[in-house]
């Protein structure tokens, strides 16, 4: 039983991390200049979601949790400007 528990606390942080990723992903392409903002943003979700699961039987908060979801919107946030940067560079060598 405890490692089919430990085989879900592994999804369920993946998930969270994919989850958070294309949240940071999406909000970056409709807030491009305020990435500062949006890690704020992310930040306190990702706090406010570990903080419920104080009030939920047989859940756990954990600050890992919360820099695991920091870490995918990171992700997606680098993931749009790395594709910008490519993106302009691609367009200034054709012009």
């Amino acid at each position: 039983m405890l490692v089919v528990w430990e085989r879900v606390k592994k999804v369920t942080g993946s998930g969270h991390f994919v989850f958070f990723g294309f949240l940071g992903l999406g909000l970056t392409v409709a807030l491009p200049r305020h990435w500062k903002l949006l890690l704020l943003d992310v930040g306190m979700l990702a706090g406010a979601t570990e903080v419920m699961q104080i009030f939920v039987e047989g859940r756990t908060a954990l600050i890992g949790d919360c820099l695991l979801d920091l870490a995918g919107a990171g992700c997606g946030l680098a993931l749009v400007s790395l594709w910008r940067r490519w993106a302009s560079r691609s367009a200034g060598a054709a012009a």
